[in-house]
Order: structure tokens, then C-alpha cells, then sequence
């Protein structure tokens, strides 16, 4: 049974490396006999490497993007359990502060930028509306005093 997965794993790979073998010599024989095999090597050579780069890097990026998800779920876990416990002692009416009121939270570049293009936008609709009281006219067409 092992040895059928292994054998389905390699077939894809022999395939590929196939296909580009046969992609290749139609290239190479276009350039002629003399740079030909060895070009080929190289270039067979240079597309494993980047390969194998390209599937590291993807792996670094799933395994971090997994770790960060993991603090994000556990960060969200304690600051509901936080809020939860906070919730039962203050039956008095009085509003608590939590962390997140008192420190402002991490965000990152893009949280950032969206923050600030809201309150951008926020800040030109109160100037527009200014503008608008402003313009305000009277009875038939007059400006108001």
C-alpha cells in the first residue's frame, strides 16, 4: 500500500520532468548540438532550485500565518473569558474599562491605513455638512443673516 502511494507521488514528478525534458530538447535543438546538453542540465538545475525555494518559503508562510492565527485565537479566547468575568461582578450600573480601552491594541499596516482613511472620510463629510449649513438660503431665495 505504501509503496502504491509512492509510486503515484514519483509518477507525477517523472512526468513533469518529462515534459520539460521533451519542451527543452525542442528548444535546444533550435540553439544547436554544441550548447545543448549541457544548457539543459543547467537549466533543469536552476528550475529545481527555484522550485525548492519557492515550496520553503510557502511552508515558512503557511507555518507562520498558522502560528499567528493560533495567538490571534488564543488572544480573542482570554479577552472573552476577560470580558465575561467582568460582566458578573458589576451589576451596579457602572461602565468598566478594559485593557483594550486604557492601551490601544497592536494593529498592523493595513488596519492602520484603513483607520486612517475613515477618519479621513469621517473628516470631509463634517466639512461638507458645514459647508451645507452654510449655503443655507431664506425665504425666496435670500441668503439668511
Amino acid at each position: 500500500m505504501a509503496e502504491a502511494n509512492k509510486e503515484q507521488k514519483e509518477q507525477p514528478v517523472d512526468i513533469q520532468k518529462q515534459y520539460l525534458i521533451e519542451k527543452f530538447g525542442s528548444l535546444i535543438k533550435q540553439i544547436g548540438d554544441g550548447y545543448g546538453a549541457p544548457l539543459q542540465e543547467e537549466l533543469i538545475r536552476r528550475l529545481e532550485k527555484t522550485i525548492a525555494d519557492f515550496h520553503d518559503e510557502v511552508t515558512n508562510l503557511i507555518e507562520e500565518m498558522r502560528t499567528r492565527s493560533q495567538e490571534r485565537y488564543e488572544k480573542l479566547r482570554s479577552i472573552w473569558e476577560h470580558e465575561i468575568s467582568d460582566e458578573a461582578p458589576s451589576d451596579s450600573g457602572e461602565p468598566v474599562e478594559t485593557e483594550e480601552e486604557e492601551q490601544p491594541p497592536e494593529m498592523s499596516d493595513w488596519e492602520r491605513r484603513l483607520e486612517e482613511k475613515k477618519l479621513q472620510r469621517e473628516k470631509q463629510q463634517s466639512k461638507s455638512e458645514e459647508k451645507e449649513k452654510k449655503k443655507k438660503k431664506g425665504l425666496l431665495g435670500l441668503k439668511k443673516k
